[in-house]
């Protein structure tokens, strides 16, 4: 019989290694070795989210979603495995609609926090290692129902830049019934 959690950390490492295969061929285009505080270089970036990753931030409690919360690998090629690192987290939301026919981004909020100020997980016996996990409030704009796309950076403390390319989700109108 397999446990809930069992399928929760199965469903985790089958994204994670999908994320570290098809990962490198989509971001190689723009991704920077960063030399991180304290050991070998970030590579790159992989986010993992719930199948529904959303928060209820406000004090009515209505279904409509206000966050949004995923896990963050800082990853080093070389150690292979995510790492805790030195550094600043910036998170752009943009908000995507069609104006005229033609698509439009429209950037909702920017988030940037030093890494000592976001919540660390260490795994040090696990195969996919440290990581981090972001919840994000867009509060006081209301993104219910809308198209979003989420960009993260690591930025290193000597001002290299690590890319994610662009995560797409669909702000659902009623997350919480």
């Amino acid at each position: 019989m397999t446990t809930r959690a069992g399928n929760s950390r199965g469903r985790a490492r089958r994204m994670l290694a999908w994320a570290l295969v098809v990962g490198p061929a989509v971001a190689a285009a723009g991704c920077a070795t960063t030399p991180g505080a304290g050991g070998p270089p970030v590579t790159r970036l992989i986010t993992m989210f719930e199948v529904s990753p959303w928060l209820n931030l406000d004090r009515h409690r209505d279904p409509r979603p206000e966050g949004i919360a995923f896990v963050l690998y800082l990853w080093s090629d070389k150690l292979g495995r995510g790492v805790h690192r030195d550094g600043t987290l910036h998170v752009e939301i943009y908000k995507r609609h069609t104006v005229g026919g033609e698509a439009v981004r429209e950037l909702v909020d920017t988030f940037t926090y030093p890494l000592s100020q976001v919540h660390r997980s260490a795994k040090p016996n696990s195969e996919f290692g440290d990581f981090y996990y972001v919840t994000l409030s867009w509060l006081p704009y209301d993104l219910s129902g809308k198209a979003i796309d989420i960009e993260v950076r690591y930025q290193d403390p000597n001002g290299r830049v690590v890319r994610e390319s662009p995560v797409q989700k669909l702000v659902p109108a009623n997350a919480f019934r």
